[in-house]
């Protein structure tokens, strides 16, 4: 069971283990964050956006650890736009603004690109970029 708790600016964020996560709560996610698909274990109505640790090391370059001293959370304006970002899209890899620019770019089959449009718009209001 996740309890949450909105405080200056910011969403605290507890898990059932314990474990509490800080987002800061913004207008716009910056271009170098992508959307942390946590699915339904965050606050009612926000998408969760955060970076990923780069590593020096190219052996650990495949690795997708998040920095949890990044993470930012951006207000819905609607179900259906946290629905289209957090269920139809960022699991299966379109999970910012310049990842779906990228796939819009190249070649994708007609039902992924009729998608891809949908959500464009969606994140071109809630990231830089």
């Amino acid at each position: 069971m996740k309890t949450v708790r909105h405080e200056n600016g910011k969403i605290y964020l507890t898990n059932g283990w314990g474990d509490t996560r800080v987002f800061t709560v913004v207008d716009k996610a910056p271009a170098d964050y992508i959307v942390w698909n946590i699915g339904n274990n965050m606050a009612d109505g926000y998408i969760p956006f955060c970076k990923l640790i780069k590593y020096d090391d190219p052996e650990l370059d495949w690795r997708r650890d998040v920095d949890i001293g990044s993470l930012l959370a951006v207000k819905a304006d609607n179900e259906r736009e946290w629905e289209e970002v957090m269920v139809h899209h960022a699991p299966y890899g379109a999970n910012s603004l310049a990842q779906v620019r990228k796939e819009l770019a190249g070649k994708t089959r007609k039902s992924v690109r009729r998608g891809l449009e949908i959500v464009l718009p969606i994140f071109e209001k809630i990231q830089e970029g």
